[in-house]
């Protein structure tokens, strides 16, 4: 007879351990919630009272800049000295005149 009451004893133990056990998790999961909860409703406060960031300048617009004027210095017409008669034409009407003249064309112009 003297077995029976230890057994109560170790079952309590197992009852009281597992409660315990189950009462931390319970209450890190509650803990946890509440943390997600928290940083949530703040990181929302910190968004809405933050200003807009600024414009960032528009750093490629030197480049394109450059690159449409060197662009109309080789496509288009223009002249280079008006005194003197000379003329920028487009590189393929260039190449085509320097075709039509064939050899000539590597003479000095008069």
């Amino acid at each position: 007879m003297a077995a029976e009451p230890r057994r109560e004893r170790e079952d309590v133990a197992t009852w009281r351990v597992l409660a315990v056990a189950l009462g931390t998790l319970g209450f890190m999961l509650v803990s946890l919630a509440a943390l997600w909860w928290f940083y949530g409703w703040m990181g929302g406060r910190q968004a809405a009272a933050a200003p807009p960031p600024p414009m960032a300048p528009d750093r490629a617009a030197p480049l394109r800049a450059f690159r449409a004027a060197q662009h109309e210095a080789v496509e288009g017409y223009g002249w280079v000295d008006r005194e003197a008669g000379l003329v920028r034409v487009p590189v393929e009407r260039a190449m085509g005149l320097v075709v039509q003249r064939g050899a000539a064309a590597y003479e000095p112009l008069p």
